[in-house]
């Protein structure tokens, strides 16, 4: 990633990384790569010089965050609901479903086969169904990006 930077003249490039590393949210030490690819002088106001310093910078990923879904060891008293199949409830779904909860799927809009029709009325012909459209049905609202 690139960031420019304004610093004070008695600044350091320590300053300068630990500002990139707030940037990214993490600690100096995580930075993957560090770079500084422009250092300029900004002498526009005489009381106020500043060094303006481009950065390239990454993140290194550490070992051991790998991210697993949660598993669950016990039973409840009601099958979880997801409402929705678009992506996040596609996953909700099999996220739950791998923590062996059978979660129940609620879904307004009509399998994605019957929603391509749907969808192609609509565009062709101005034909809304409010129920299984570009909206609504399996697989979201992004299904049908380019469509018209």
């Amino acid at each position: 990633m690139k960031f420019t930077f304004s610093l004070s003249l008695n600044s350091s490039v320590e300053d300068l990384k630990n500002l990139v590393a707030k940037e990214m949210r993490c600690k100096p030490s995580q930075l993957k790569t560090f770079r500084i690819i422009k250092r300029s002088v900004d002498a526009r106001h005489k009381n106020a010089i500043k060094l303006v310093y481009t950065v390239e910078a990454s993140k290194g990923i550490e070992q051991g965050e790998v991210y697993s879904l949660p598993t669950y060891h016990g039973n409840l008293k009601y099958r979880p609901i997801v409402i929705g199949f678009g992506p996040a409830g596609i996953f909700s779904a099999y996220a739950l479903a791998k923590a062996g909860l059978c979660p129940i799927v609620l879904e307004r809009g009509a399998d994605v086969d019957k929603r391509r029709e749907a969808v192609k009325d609509f565009f062709q012909n101005r034909n809304l169904d409010e129920n299984t459209n570009v909206q609504f049905g399996e697989g979201g609202a992004g299904t049908f990006p380019t469509e018209n």
